[in-house]
């Protein structure tokens, strides 16, 4: 012990131990990175993460033979060439299309681990050192899953592990051992984190506020809308992960009090302005499950209670900002916002034999996170007990990815109620949006010809209805898209 050196130990450690430490790292990084893309940039389909895991210990399996090492160097061309269109898809062309990033994600967690594993299988000590071999591979895969799930979301607010996890697989593909090469791959593996990072943040107008937290990313961003005649003005704009859930218009330097997006009177706000209780002045009860920035608050009047369910608390932060937006501060009736999952605080209200909603929206379908539990026979059953019984519910089933006609068709059927639903027409201050509105009493009066296509849902399938003990969102995937 007494010729023990400290420093030669420490160097040797670090020397001999590092490549299996940053090849680890970089393994269970890149299956954190891109699991976070597909679920959060994407739509988080039930048990996914359990196909790119399968996928990532494939790689494993392949590559620590011999076989299938060598696999690697007929691979390092698309290897190399994948994470780049990776990077270079996501920020030119964004992810509206769930198959084309789905294969994208799977091919480069598929190649990527076949390249790094391989490198940890053909690169392995003898086997008097496979119990340090083991541990760095340990200790490296904890640290990158650690790194992933609690350091980047506290540093970014953007899913930013992507395009560094595409780096990392371009630098690993290629590798080379001559100094100089390494040292122009890891500026170019560099320059294309930084570049992926960058255009990641990226908006269209200036950023107001960002943030990340459990539940996704946000963004408000204060942006020019330009119409068809030429002219355009300024709106405050927020987007949660990809999907816009609030805009206001900007005249000069306030905010214009109205109605916009999918919630104008010809489209989600339709179910308020044509219940009977508005148009004979009549004080409402309105439930409004996701609340967005609070749109909805506009059609309320004095003596009207809109109560307004939100999972995010983040999300209440900025609809309450009155820089942001004043859908919800200068609302004429008495808005509640309950920051709570909506399925059990109307459970709760439901118990408590609290008054009844006139009125009950779920506008929670139009974004990439689609909450199963909100669309199954036993959540539409707890609807129907929280509203009165000329109560209308609409659902907002707008969705790049998902078709729910058919759950909505089934979840009236289920009920015994009228259905209908619509397309709505854009207009200068709102979006495209698809609405249903289900009711015990009719429902044709919502129709807005001008306004409103009418969608015939005798030409919809007819599906089983999800339920609390088995659903799945598989059903209602959108047929293959282009990449």
């Amino acid at each position: 012990m007494k010729n023990f050196n400290h420093h030669n130990f420490s160097f040797f450690i670090f020397h001999f131990s590092f490549p299996y430490f940053f090849l680890s790292f970089a393994s269970c990084f890149l299956l954190n990175a891109v699991t976070a893309h597909l679920c959060s940039d994407i739509t988080p389909i039930p048990l996914l993460w359990t196909v790119l895991l399968g996928v990532y210990l494939l790689s494993y399996v392949i590559a620590f033979t011999d076989r299938g090492s060598r696999l690697h160097w007929w691979l390092t061309i698309p290897t190399f060439v994948i994470p780049i269109y990776a990077t270079l898809r996501l920020t030119l062309i964004g992810g509206r299309y769930f198959t084309a990033e789905l294969v994208t994600g799977v091919l480069v967690l598929f190649l990527g681990g076949l390249v790094i594993h391989s490198r940890l299988y053909r690169h392995r000590p003898p086997a008097a050192e496979l119990t340090r071999f083991y541990l760095m591979i340990a200790l490296g895969g904890a640290c990158g899953g650690a790194f992933c799930s609690f350091v980047i979301p506290h540093l970014a607010t953007t899913v930013v592990e992507y395009p560094i996890a595409m780096a990392m697989v371009a630098f690993v593909a290629v590798g080379a051992k001559k100094a100089i090469w390494r040292g122009i791959l890891s500026v170019f593996a560099v320059l294309l984190a930084l570049f992926g990072i960058a255009c990641g943040r990226l908006a269209h107008g200036d950023v107001l506020a960002r943030y990340r937290n459990d539940y996704g990313t946000g963004l408000v961003t204060r942006r020019p809308v330009r119409l068809a005649n030429g002219q355009h003005y300024m709106v405050h704009d927020f987007r949660c992960n990809s999907t816009t859930h609030g805009v206001q218009v900007l005249n000069g330097k306030d905010l214009v009090y109205g109605a916009t997006a999918y919630f104008t009177s010809d489209a989600g706000g339709s179910a308020i302005v044509r219940h009977p209780k508005f148009a004979k002045g009549e004080p409402m009860r309105v439930a409004v499950l996701g609340m967005g920035m609070g749109t909805l608050a506009t059609y309320s009047r004095p003596g009207d209670v809109y109560r307004m369910y939100e999972i995010n608390p983040a999300v209440k932060e900025l609809a309450l900002d009155r820089r942001l937006f004043t859908f919800i501060p200068d609302a004429k009736g008495k808005v509640e916002v309950v920051v709570d999952d909506a399925r059990k605080a109307l459970e709760r209200e439901r118990a408590a034999d609290l008054p009844r909603y006139d009125v009950l929206i779920v506008d929670v379908f139009n974004g990439d996170s689609i909450p199963p539990h909100l669309a199954t026979r036993e959540a539409y059953r707890l609807y129907r007990d929280r509203m009165e019984p000329d109560g209308i519910l609409a659902v907002h089933i707008t969705n790049w990815h998902l078709d729910l006609l058919p759950m909505v068709k089934a979840a009236a059927a289920d009920l015994g109620w009228n259905v209908m639903a619509v397309d709505c027409l854009p207009s200068a201050v709102s979006a495209g949006s698809c609405w249903a509105f289900l009711s015990a009493c009719p429902v044709d009066g919502l129709f807005v010809e001008k306004r409103q296509e009418k969608l015939d849902l005798s030409k919809v399938r007819d599906i089983p209805q999800m339920t609390d003990e088995f659903h799945s969102l598989l059903p209602f995937l959108r047929g293959f898209r282009a990449f």
